[in-house]
């Protein structure tokens, strides 16, 4: 028999994006996989019409929303108890290849030294986005592998996978544990690669399967709740996995080249209204007193996910 293989979907309100996503998986080929909704409190009665729609949905109710690591690790857990070998987690707003977990395990099956990997990434008007994302200590950011750098492979390692579609090995669950609640939201999936990676799996993504990621349709790509969150969680994971030594020129950059150069950006907007350029700012100062400070977990109440 093919090993098990558990989609755990996330998802919070945004009915439309999120049926096209269940649609998308209820057409994989793949013989042997079960696919799993998480409801991170939904507000806008999406789940009774996910229930009327998809029957037979394994749905898991949150209650309220936990964040991205802690919602997913529900559904990993359930997927762990439930006998899955593998297990895939899955934003809402993506459309899966129908042979897309043929591929994939394929791959996993072929190398047994791969810890997690993911699909090659395109956007919705079908252009190639990429295939993985490096690491880069020195700068404390990740820089995306374009997908013309996967030509002709099967499979590219990579240092982490977007956590819009990344599996990862049962084993390697059981041994270095889920993502990390205390990032909450962003970052999480680098910060997750990183320690796979430390634990001595290969990382990869297999250029073969394919995924569609709309990207941001939830979240607002430069709202307050966004910058605070890549800004704050950037920080820990560069202090958890960067090495001392870097931090001599992580440091100068990302001060000079990300957080006054953000601030410059948002002074100067002119789409901003005052309201949003002060959220914005009062987010920035606030990601940098919670890293001092230690504060992990949710940010603060006042952050906006829209603006």
């Amino acid at each position: 028999m093919k090993p098990r293989v558990a989609l755990i979907v996330l998802t919070m309100n945004n009915l439309r994006d999120t049926l096209v996503a269940l649609d998308s998986l209820a057409a994989v080929t793949y013989p042997n996989y079960e696919t799993i909704l998480v409801d991170n409190g939904s507000t806008d009665g999406s789940i009774a019409a996910i229930r009327a729609r998809f029957p037979a949905l394994t749905v898991i109710e949150n209650g309220k929303n936990l964040g991205f690591a802690a919602g997913n690790n529900v559904g990993l857990k359930y997927a762990r108890e439930h006998a899955a070998d593998y297990m895939m987690l899955l934003n809402n707003d993506i459309k899966a290849a129908p042979d897309l977990l043929d591929r994939m395990v394929e791959v996993a099956e072929q190398y047994p030294q791969i810890g997690m990997l993911g699909p090659a990434i395109h956007d919705f008007e079908d252009r190639p986005n990429n295939v993985g994302w490096l690491f880069k200590p020195r700068w404390g950011y990740s820089i995306r592998v374009r997908a013309e750098e996967g030509h002709g492979r099967d499979i590219v390692d990579v240092h982490t996978i977007s956590g819009c579609a990344l599996m990862i090995r049962r084993a390697v669950y059981d041994k270095i544990g889920g993502l990390d609640e205390r990032l909450f939201f962003l970052v999480e999936d680098v910060e997750w690669g990183l320690r796979c990676r430390e634990a001595g799996y290969r990382v990869v993504t297999a250029t073969r399967a394919k995924l569609w990621h709309l990207n941001c349709s939830t979240v607002g790509k430069k709202s307050s709740g966004r910058l605070y969150y890549e800004y704050r969680n950037s920080l820990i994971v560069m202090r958890r996995h960067g090495g001392i030594l870097n931090w001599f020129t992580f440091l100068p950059y990302f001060i000079l080249r990300k957080y006054l150069a953000e601030r410059r950006r948002i002074k100067r907007d002119p789409a901003l209204t005052e309201d949003s350029r002060n959220l914005r700012l009062r987010a920035l100062r606030q990601a940098l007193r919670d890293f001092r400070s230690g504060h992990t977990g949710p940010g603060p109440d006042w952050l906006s996910y829209s603006i």
